[in-house]
């Protein structure tokens, strides 16, 4: 999706890369929403070190591709460079990114240390195949790469998604009590029970009115 809004049409008819990131792209970003983006260096070329700089402080971690330059993931604990698996011979790139992506997610799903060293493992299984390889066929590599996942594995990875659940709402209560309770402290005496009457008496117009 992300890769989709930094294309634009060319005069020629060819495909180019936006030269900075898309409002769409931006408008999907933002810290509370544990965000993971995976871009290419064919979209991320053109931009400033500010444009990637912004990008980066606004999502959890940021992966982009560089085809058999590996990765580079932008994370909170810096930068981090993800080497290619070496493979005898590429028949076919196309899918790896998604291959790539994909794989990410899984492992990181599921714990595992290195989430990047197992994307470009099976990426590497991708590219030795002739557009066989998609999206759909990562959770196979993965199980062939680690240990299976079992009914435990799948028990933590689900308590560790509620646990973010949990965390993003109580932000999110804390930011709204707080905005209320600073709300409350400015008004006047006597207008917090004005506010709540005017409230009962709106309601109480629009029930009879239906």
């Amino acid at each position: 999706m992300a890769q989709g809004f930094q294309r634009r049409l060319g005069p020629d008819g060819r495909v180019l890369p936006l030269q900075t990131p898309a409002p769409q792209l931006l408008a999907g970003l933002g810290r509370w929403r544990r965000v993971s983006l995976f871009l290419s260096d064919v979209e991320t070329e053109p931009w400033s070190e500010d444009w990637l700089g912004l990008v980066v402080s606004s999502a959890e971690r940021v992966i982009i591709t560089r085809g058999s330059q590996g990765a580079t993931e932008y994370n909170d604990t810096g930068v981090h460079a993800v080497d290619v698996v070496p493979v005898d011979k590429v028949r076919d790139t196309n899918g790896a990114g998604d291959t790539f992506a994909t794989a990410y997610m899984l492992a990181l799903s599921r714990g595992l240390r290195d989430p990047g060293h197992h994307a470009a493992w099976a990426a590497s299984r991708a590219v030795m195949q002739a557009q066989s390889c998609k999206p759909q066929c990562a959770a196979d590599l993965i199980e062939g790469h680690v240990p299976a996942w079992g009914a435990a594995d799948r028990t933590k990875a689900a308590l560790r998604g509620l646990v973010h659940v949990v965390r993003g709402a109580g932000s999110l209560l804390l930011r709204d009590g707080l905005a209320a309770l600073i709300h409350l402290r400015q008004l006047q005496p006597g207008r917090l029970q004005q506010a709540l009457r005017a409230k009962e008496t709106g309601v109480t117009t629009r029930k009879g009115g239906g």
